[in-house]
Order: C-alpha cells, then sequence, then structure tokens
C-alpha cells in the first residue's frame, strides 16, 4: 500500500493509497479480492480467542466484545490503532499523534491516568504495555496494520485471565500467520510521500516451502516534518503570541532577569509546537507445525505535541530539543501440542525492552534557560532529560481440556522476572545510555544513581466452562497472583450467556481486577509511597442482543464498576509518619484515596441489505446522582456505511460525534475567573469568553474510497482516496 498526504482544505485531510501485490500463486491474489466481500453472517460467527482463551464466537464470549477484522482496516483507511479505537464505543481520546511525552492518553468507560495504564494492550496475547509504568503504548505510528488479522477488544475486567492492569479492558491486536495462504512467495509493498516531508514505505513479505517451513516480515518507517501546530485553533493562546518570562530561575544566581531584546521588548516565542515523527517499526516470524518464534523492534522518535503548554517550555524553538524518544524490542517462542483429541497445550516463553532514551526532554522558558542580561554573569541552556529502562522475561503454560461435550476447562500458570528502571532525570548534559549514573540529576546537579528495582510475579488461573443447553453456557474462573511488590491478589469472573442462533440473546456477567503501583507511583523522590495497595475494581454487566438472522444484529449493554483503594496524589495527613523534606518533598504525595463509581450504557447495531453495510454504536458514561465523568464526553456516536460499487470502488464513510466535555477543575480555562486565585497564584490567567466549565464537542467526517481490480485482474494494485 502506498499512502500520498495531500494539502489540507479547510477541515478536510486527503489521503491518497496504493497497494501492490504480487503473488506466485493465483490462490494468493485471490486473497485480496476477499477483502471487501466478507458478509455480517460472517462477521457474527467469528471466532474470538481472548475472552476465554479459546475460540468462541462473540456472542458465545462471556464478554464484551468488539471485532474489528483486517477487512475492516483496509476498508475504512485505519492507519493507526488510535484511528481504530476512535470508532470502538467507549473511547474517549484526550491527545492525538504525537501524543506527546507519554505514549498515549485516551480513556475507556470513563477511566484512564496519564499514559492509560488501567488498560492492556496485547500482540498476539503478550502485554505491550511499558514494563516500568505500565503505559498503554502502540497506539500511534510505532505500531504496524499491514500484517494484523483482528483485534478483538474487551470491556470489563480481565485480571482473571491476564492479571495486572487488565482493569477497564484489554485490547489484543491478532497478527497474520505465516503459514496462511499456498507455496511460494507473497509480497506487499507500498509507501507515502506527501506534505511536511511525509514518506513511508512499507512491506509485507511471506514465504512458505514445501515442507511447511514459513517466514513473515512486516515493516514500515513513518516520517514526516509535521505542521509544527502553527494553524491549529489555539483561543487561549496557549501555543500562539507567546513570549518569554521576566524573570528566569537558575542554579547558579537564583533568580534573575531575563534577556530583552533591544527595544527593551520581551523576546517572542515561535508559534504551534513540534509534531514531526520518525518512527520504526519491523515484526517478523518463523513457523512450522506448532512451533513459532517470533520478534518485534520498534523505535518512537517524535515531537512533544500539544501536551503542555507553549508559554512553559521551548516547544518549537530550532536547536531546543522538544522531544519523546523510546525504543523496544521483543520476542517469543510458542509452542502448540495436542495430547490427545480433547487435550491441547500452549507453551510460550517471551522477553521485552522498553527503553526511554535520554535525548527524550525539553527546555522550561522560565527556569534553567540560557541568559546574558548584561547584569549577571551568562548562563546556558540546561535540558531537563530523562531516561530509564525496563525488562521482561515470562514463561507461560496453558492447558485447554475438553472433559465432555459440555464441559470445557482452561488451567494455566504464568511466572514473570521484572526489572524496572526508575526515572533518570537529569539537567543539562545527558545521561550515558549505558550507565545508572545521572551525572547531573534535575535540579541539584549533583551525581546519582538510578535506582532500580527487581520483580517477581507467579500466577495460576483456571476457567471452567459449561453448556447449560444447545444455546446457553456458564463461564466461572479465577485468577492467583503473588508478586514481590504488592502481594497478593485473587480475581474471580462469572458469565451467564444465551447465544441462540437468531432472536434473542443475552449476557450477565461479573468480574474483578487490580492495576498495580507504577515505579513512579511507588519510588518517586517527591511523591512516592512505598506502601501503596493495588487499585482494584468490580464490575457487573448485563448485555441483551438480537441477530435477524445474518442481516443485522442489534445488542445494548449495562455496565456499573465500583473502584477501591483509588491511587492519587493527597496532603500528607501525618508528617510525624512521613517526614516532609527540605525542598517541600511529600508535602503531598501517592495515597490509596478511596471509592469511586462510575456507571455506563452502550447501544451497538449492524445491518446489512445487499451492497450496503452499515453500523452504529452509541455510548453513555456518567458517575452516580448524575455527576459527570471529567475529560470526557457523556454522550459519544459512531456511525458508518459501507458500499461496494459494481465490485469496482468500494465507498466507506465513517463519522465520530462526541458531546461537550466536562473539564477538570485544574484546568482554569474553562472556568470563571476567581480574584482570590489570582492573587494565590501570582499571576493572571487566560479563561475562555464565556466559561462554563465544559469543552466544546465535536464532529468528525471521514470517507475512504477504494479502488479494486481498476487495472484488470491480474494488476494487483489499490489505490485508495481517504
Amino acid at each position: 500500500m502506498a499512502w500520498i498526504v495531500l494539502k489540507p482544505l479547510t477541515c478536510i485531510k486527503v489521503v491518497v493509497l496504493v497497494g501492490c501485490l504480487f503473488a506466485c500463486d493465483r490462490a494468493q491474489a485471490d486473497e485480496l479480492d476477499t477483502l471487501l466481500d466478507l458478509d455480517l453472517g460472517s462477521l457474527m460467527d467469528m471466532q474470538v480467542v481472548t475472552p476465554a482463551r479459546k475460540g468462541q464466537t462473540v456472542f458465545q464470549a462471556p464478554a464484551n466484545v468488539t471485532v474489528v477484522t483486517r477487512e475492516m482496516i483496509r476498508r475504512r483507511g485505519y492507519r493507526t490503532l488510535e484511528e481504530v479505537l476512535t470508532d470502538v464505543p467507549g473511547f474517549d481520546f484526550t491527545g492525538g499523534q504525537p501524543a506527546g511525552e507519554y505514549p498515549t492518553h485516551f480513556i475507556f468507560r470513563g477511566i484512564g491516568d496519564v499514559g492509560q495504564t488501567k488498560m492492556l494492550i496485547m500482540v498476539d496475547g503478550i502485554v505491550r504495555n511499558d514494563v516500568s509504568n505500565g503505559w498503554a503504548r502502540h497506539v500511534g505510528y510505532d505500531f504496524l496494520m499491514n500484517d494484523v488479522e483482528k483485534i478483538e477488544v474487551i470491556g470489563g475486567p480481565g485480571s482473571a485471565l491476564y492479571g495486572a492492569n487488565a482493569y477497564v479492558g484489554l485490547i489484543n491486536v491478532i497478527t497474520r500467520r505465516a503459514d496462511d495462504g499456498a507455496d511460494g512467495l507473497t509480497l506487499e509493498t507500498g509507501g507515502v510521500l506527501g506534505k511536511n516531508a511525509t514518506v513511508a514505505p512499507e512491506v509485507l513479505a511471506r514465504y512458505r516451502f514445501d515442507n511447511g517451513l514459513s517466514l513473515q516480515l512486516a515493516g514500515r518507517w513513518y516520517r514526516t516534518d509535521g505542521d509544527g501546530g502553527v494553524d491549529r485553533p489555539d483561543p487561549g493562546r496557549y501555543f500562539h503570541g507567546n513570549v518569554e518570562p521576566d524573570r528566569v530561575l537558575t542554579t547558579e544566581y537564583g533568580e534573575i532577569l531575563n534577556e530583552r531584546n533591544s527595544d527593551g521588548s520581551r523576546k517572542q516565542l515561535p508559534d504551534g509546537f513540534r509534531t514531526d515523527i520518525d518512527d520504526v517499526f519491523v515484526r517478523g516470524r518463523v513457523e512450522k507445525d506448532g512451533f513459532s518464534l517470533g520478534f518485534t523492534f520498534w523505535d518512537r522518535d517524535e515531537g512533544l505535541g500539544s501536551e503542555v503548554v507553549g508559554y512553559e517550555y521551548f516547544a518549537n524553538t530550532p536547536g531546543l530539543d522538544y522531544r519523546a524518544h523510546h525504543r523496544g524490542y521483543a520476542a517469543f517462542a510458542d509452542y502448540r501440542f495436542d495430547f490427545r483429541a480433547h487435550v491441547h497445550s500452549r507453551t510460550r516463553s517471551y522477553f521485552r525492552s522498553d527503553r526511554i532514551l535520554p535525548e527524550t526532554g525539553f527546555f522550561y522558558t522560565y527556569q534553567y534557560q540560557s541568559v546574558s542580561n548584561g547584569i549577571d554573569p551568562a548562563v546556558s541552556n540546561k535540558k531537563k532529560g530523562y531516561h530509564g529502562e525496563g525488562f521482561v522475561a515470562g514463561l507461560e503454560q496453558q492447558v485447554n481440556i475438553q472433559i465432555s461435550e459440555r464441559n470445557s476447562l482452561v488451567l494455566g500458570f504464568q511466572l514473570e522476572q521484572e526489572i524496572k528502571e526508575y526515572f533518570g532525570i537529569s539537567l543539562g548534559p545527558e545521561q550515558d545510555a549505558r550507565s545508572t549514573i545521572v551525572h547531573s540529576t534535575f535540579s541539584s546537579e549533583q551525581q546519582t544513581v538510578q535506582p532500580v528495582f527487581f520483580s517477581q510475579n507467579a500466577a495460576l488461573y483456571v476457567q471452567d466452562e459449561y453448556r447449560l443447553g444447545k444455546n446457553y453456557g456458564f463461564t466461572g474462573g479465577l485468577r492467583f497472583d503473588a508478586d514481590d511488590e504488592y502481594g497478593h491478589v485473587f480475581n474471580p469472573r462469572l458469565g451467564l450467556v444465551l447465544s441462540p442462533p437468531a432472536g434473542f440473546g443475552f449476557k450477565l456477567l461479573y468480574g474483578q481486577a487490580y492495576k498495580a503501583a507504577t515505579v513512579f507511583e511507588l519510588f518517586d523522590e517527591w511523591r512516592g509511597n512505598v506502601d501503596l495497595q493495588p487499585e482494584k475494581i468490580a464490575t457487573g454487566e448485563a448485555e441483551l442482543s438480537y441477530r435477524f438472522g445474518d442481516a443485522a444484529v442489534v445488542r445494548g449493554g449495562f455496565f456499573f464498576n465500583r473502584m477501591t483503594d483509588l491511587i492519587a496524589v493527597a496532603p500528607n495527613p501525618d508528617p510525624q509518619r512521613v517526614p516532609i523534606g527540605p525542598l517541600g518533598q511529600h508535602l503531598d504525595y501517592y495515597q490509596n484515596v478511596g471509592s469511586k463509581d462510575i456507571h455506563g450504557l452502550n447501544l451497538v447495531g449492524d445491518f446489512q441489505v445487499g451492497g450496503f453495510y452499515t453500523y452504529a454504536n452509541y455510548s453513555y458514561t456518567r458517575e452516580p446522582d448524575g455527576v459527570e465523568v471529567e475529560n470526557i464526553s457523556q454522550h459519544k456516536l459512531n456511525l458508518g456505511l459501507n458500499y461496494l460499487f459494481a465490485n469496482r470502488l468500494n465507498l466507506n464513510l465513517r463519522a465520530n460525534w462526541r458531546g461537550r466535555v466536562r473539564a477538570p477543575l485544574s484546568n482554569r480555562y474553562f472556568y470563571s475567573k476567581d480574584a482570590g486565585l489570582v492573587a494565590a497564584l501570582g499571576y493572571d490567567y487566560v479563561t475562555e469568553e464565556n466559561p462554563d466549565g465544559y469543552m466544546d464537542g465535536h464532529f468528525l467526517l471521514n470517507l475512504t474510497l477504494t479502488g479494486k481490480g481498476l487495472l484488470g485482474a491480474k494488476a494487483r494494485f489499490e489505490p485508495q482516496v481517504i
């Protein structure tokens, strides 16, 4: 596939994608012909594996499940996982790509935190969240879509099968097997050329030998200068028309006067913020019979995006870094073996590493910047930089036993060794990536050693499904985790499911989950607390569905989340027990602060009439007693339409509507100005024209046109306009 990004016209962006497929066998070439022809009945009966660690249909699975197939990814023109999840009910993205200092910012079912540590992202069942911090990674251009077979999104707790941080849900990206198709070579290539020096070549190659040995390699390099954020809406002047502050804090002389222009005016800050991207992603695998080996390498080098306001940082100044550079790799070995016709074994070992490279960082405007004011001795710029690394190695054994026609059992255990490195935060010279020594620590500029923490986890899980009748199934499961950091945790799940091939069906679900404290929350020198307990959640859910044969299906579900032992920064309740440091350390710090409830409603419909396929989903999320959840819209609606004209041109139209969003009280721009607060802060602040505590909603419309066989049946060429 090839992408060409053309100049935006008002609020419309046009992308042209062209793809080529070279196949040595007509059976492989026909694979492309099926991509736009999958019917709704096949989708409804598609097997999913994530909800129960075994194959089931979406309607049989004891969970709230959304599936996005390879066909949907091509039809709709998805380029990133973020674009996929935007169309899934329950997701709110609070920042787009590039995402900023943390890999991503999204909220699911009203629940999230910095970097989203409360939802697992997995690839082929192996967790890919950041090792040390738990951040949800790979929703942007640092992830490849061209070898994805399907994406299974589970709403609700998943700790009973997947352990820590499967708190509010999980995402499992299932890649294409290397041994799919006939013998020989299959090659798909493409790339992007566009404005802002955008280039993004892609490749997917597979080769199958006569003896069944299969190889697969997929890769993409995505590079763009980005738009710099200059022309984006900015009513609060966060990134436009700002000037440097009057005074600057230095470590040498305290607070001193800043430089001024020759006419005495304050120095202007460049408008905008960094949106450049330079991301590389490679994934490969080898398969033979029941054995497979695989690896992944990724490198994310991006501008920090619009996460923080421009007048606090040199967000778009040439020569001064304002970027995040993260890198990682993973490898696995997997062996599947059938002891008997009814006993199936899967053994898997894996290893992965995540790194924050020392060039990650930025320069402040109000402290540690270069100043030569003619009064004090000159000082130079000092960059605030980050460095950290985490490793995990694991072994998992799972056995699926078909006890009888009605009863099936899943048993397994998991062992993990983790090495987590807390941020090394430097000021001035960049750290040595080969060492844990920080030669100039922020902000003391003294030499320190980064703390490194070792932990082990052992887990046992069991799940039993019993078919009460032809279409009724009861599922019960339990997982026990023992971890060096947070102790012992039990998590159960229960599900009762009615799944007839037509007519009414229902799901009654209950589950518990937990989210482990991050390295930052446990060990930060200012706000860390080693006594933190895991956050816990209990979720009850009911879903009612109706299938109109293979022509339509509608589903409606209600969920209720009860969260306890929430982790948040709170004032120090007992300075005698937790002394306050000389610089204000532990004046406030992370604590388990209490509980919170959130409930929601999801309505989903899929319809197919002739060549028309349509979908719609609506989400409503709220706290009890009518309280709106901060940072999300309580009303969200997604719509889509797909039609194939004369088996040559596929039209896909999808829309996202979000209602207004309740702003947190800390975002003063959306609240009426408070004179007392202005006096306490010591500076005036900007508010919107008529502040009411809400951010505006939005409507987004996406049109994708895909050509099929336009140059003849033998020309494997697929143009696409987005």
